[in-house]
């Protein structure tokens, strides 16, 4: 196994581009920046931090630096956001635990695109990341369906929907069952041998996007997901002939230092994100997912 990489935050003053010279010091703690936002609760944990999933890890090793997809020059992003938001930024998790689990359902979606796991593994991959039907945004779906009994046949039916998105026979099946993580596992390995013969790369990965889209259409609760819960959901964005090209052992979390005082930051809430300006971003660790992070202390000073 491949050890991770620490980097020494640069001496400040530095220059960039032509940018005008910049003082001050460097934080590994993101707390301050999201005090006071819907986001305080995801940065005031012990595992807090800049957390970044990157999708190619020996050239950030190479170079010691995280850009943005301007500066990339056309690499594909694989999953999170929009096309084309913020392409000077770089975008962070605030939580160890919340990068973990983009590190996996990443992962997890690349092997599904080449090919690499089967697609019954895969459904069982897009609901665990999903956490579909547990976390507490897709139980409020139903609970407000239980207070107003006209809305039961429509959730029946967004269920029986899913499962044909899915691939799945849920004929049979009492839809209240499928309010249930468990009804889900038993019915995508009581149709494992069935799912597999359509097990190409092109139609998990073609499926997971589907099922997200879904997921997000008929599921979405504002109320909660608005109100600063972290989304379950990737939203892979990347078509699978891109897609398909990453390399699962180029996944890795990625650990930096702020520059307090930067250009500003921007907040997604909705993805538990914080865009920061890539000039004002320093590397400071590599494979946080083999060694773990940096201690988050609450300056970071600036060393040569």
């Amino acid at each position: 196994m491949r050890r991770n990489r620490d980097f020494v935050v640069p001496q400040a003053p530095y220059t960039s581009g032509g940018a005008v010279p910049v003082r001050g010091q460097y934080t590994l703690d993101p707390f301050n920046w999201v005090h006071g936002t819907v986001l305080e609760d995801y940065a005031s944990g012990d595992d807090r931090g800049f957390f970044h999933v990157t999708t190619r890890v020996d050239e950030v090793e190479r170079t010691g630096r995280l850009l943005g997809r301007r500066a990339l020059k056309g690499v594909v992003a694989l999953g999170g956001g929009h096309s084309n938001e913020a392409p000077d930024y770089i975008s962070f998790t605030m939580s160890l635990d919340r990068a973990q689990w983009l590190y996996r359902a990443i992962v997890a979606a690349l092997r599904a695109a080449r090919g690499e796991i089967g697609y019954a593994d895969t459904l069982l991959a897009v609901l665990e990341w999903a956490d579909f039907p547990g976390a507490q945004g897709w139980q409020m779906v139903f609970e407000d369906a239980w207070d107003a009994d006209a809305e039961e046949s429509r959730i029946a039916e967004k269920l029986q929907g899913l499962a044909i998105v899915m691939g799945l026979d849920a004929a049979g099946v009492d839809p209240g069952e499928l309010e249930h993580a468990g009804a889900w596992d038993a019915m995508i390995e009581a149709q494992r041998d069935e799912l597999e013969h359509q097990a190409t790369g092109k139609f998990s990965y073609d499926s997971i996007v589907a099922i997200e889209q879904f997921l997000s259409e008929e599921f979405y609760v504002s109320d909660y997901w608005d109100g600063g819960a972290c989304a379950s959901l990737i939203g892979f964005t990347a078509r699978w002939d891109q897609f398909k090209k990453g390399d699962p052992a180029q996944v890795s979390i990625v650990q930096a230092a702020v520059l307090r005082g930067g250009w500003p930051e921007e907040l997604v809430p909705l993805e538990c994100e914080i865009r920061i300006h890539q000039e004002d971003v320093a590397l400071v660790r590599t494979r946080v997912e083999e060694a773990g992070a940096i201690e988050c202390a609450p300056l970071f000073e600036a060393s040569a």
